[in-house]
């Protein structure tokens, strides 16, 4: 076994250190205290984690971006709906869970223990997975639209497409 290295303190530092551990010692009170206070800010803090309002901001912004990557895609050539149906699917149908979700954000606004409320029914846990199948089609439709950068690439250099270079010049112009 290595020997533990020992810290060594200054005698202002000792001092210190003796006085803090003597006054913990000495108030039990002090100790429930801060482990009280503790669990209070650890509790608030999950709370303004899952406040529905607040994921609602998120959960808007990220289904903005893939909306935006996706049409940008589309505009471009790089991704079509007949190229990938299942992506064009999954963003109607995150389209319509997000209006649902912000519908029953609307309805629960008109009184303050109504978030409270969400958040004890799960309404947060829907979100959040809301917002992970977002990120979700986000990631295939990016992954998608690189694999056929890659191909109208490989063309190009090919020599075997003269008009794949104006899509991919108009590809690169939205990235």
């Amino acid at each position: 076994m290595a020997p533990t290295p020992s810290i060594q303190l200054t005698a202002d530092c000792q001092a210190v250190v003796y006085f803090a551990s003597r006054a913990i010692e000495s108030l039990p009170c002090l100790r429930c205290t801060l482990i009280g206070l503790s669990a209070v800010l650890a509790v608030a803090f999950l709370i303004w984690v899952a406040l529905p309002a607040r994921l609602c901001k998120t959960m808007d912004a990220c289904f903005d971006t893939t909306e935006r990557l996706y049409h940008g895609s589309i505009v471009t050539g790089l991704l079509t709906p007949c190229f990938d149906p299942e992506a064009f699917e999954l963003l109607r149908s995150l389209q319509r869970r997000v209006s649902h979700i912000h519908e029953r954000r609307l309805r629960s606004s008109l009184r303050p223990w109504h978030e409270m409320r969400d958040i004890l029914t799960g309404h947060s846990f829907i979100i959040f997975r809301c917002i992970w199948d977002i990120k979700v089609l986000k990631n295939r439709i990016e992954v998608q639209r690189e694999i056929r950068l890659r191909e109208l690439a490989d063309a190009f250099a090919c020599g075997e497409g003269g008009s794949s270079h104006n899509m991919l010049a108009n590809s690169d112009s939205l990235t």
